[in-house]
């Protein structure tokens, strides 16, 4: 999710941006009245769908979340007195990357673009590494390294034509 500046002292406003750019701050009644229709969580993710589709490439936005570790029973202590133990069960823990993509020699490679990276999603993003098969690999595409965003999926794209595809590369966007 991208962040809105705001005054200091106030909450930033969290937003979503559509397939135009378009900024989206209530997601819950956009989705409503945009039923089927794609966003993202931030403008660096979109521009990277832009570039992957441009390249002409097999791939899948948000491919279905792989499960991590499954759901679990537990223990746990009850908040009113008198305080007992009961059973609980522990939600399974699940990761979804940005895109796979799905390449000529077989091999998917799923694709991550962040601009920040929370404590959390980087655990979670070393699970989902560790859960990859053999015909799979995965990519982190970070916002900086480069003089613009973009040059980093561009390098990304570049790295899989000459790679894991038999085609020759269309020409890339300018974005």
């Amino acid at each position: 999710m991208a962040w809105k500046k705001t005054k200091s002292g106030s909450r930033p406003k969290i937003y979503s941006v559509n397939i135009k750019g378009e900024k989206i701050y209530k997601l819950k009644e956009w989705k409503k009245n945009n039923p089927g229709k794609i966003y993202f969580d931030s403008d660096f993710e979109r521009k990277s769908y832009l570039l992957l589709e441009a390249a002409g490439f097999n791939f899948e936005f948000q491919p279905t979340a792989r499960e991590l570790i499954p759901p679990l029973k537990s223990f746990a202590l009850s908040k009113g007195k008198p305080i007992k133990l009961f059973r609980s069960s522990v939600r399974p823990l699940s990761y979804t990357m940005d895109f796979v993509v799905h390449c000529d020699n077989g091999t998917d490679i799923f694709l991550e673009t962040k601009g920040y990276f929370t404590p959390e999603s980087r655990i979670r993003f070393k699970l989902f590494q560790h859960s990859l098969e053999k015909n799979e690999m995965c990519l982190l595409i970070k916002q900086g390294a480069y003089k613009t965003p973009m040059e980093n999926v561009k390098a990304v794209i570049k790295i899989i034509n000459e790679n894991f595809m038999n085609h020759e590369p269309k020409k890339l966007l300018r974005i």
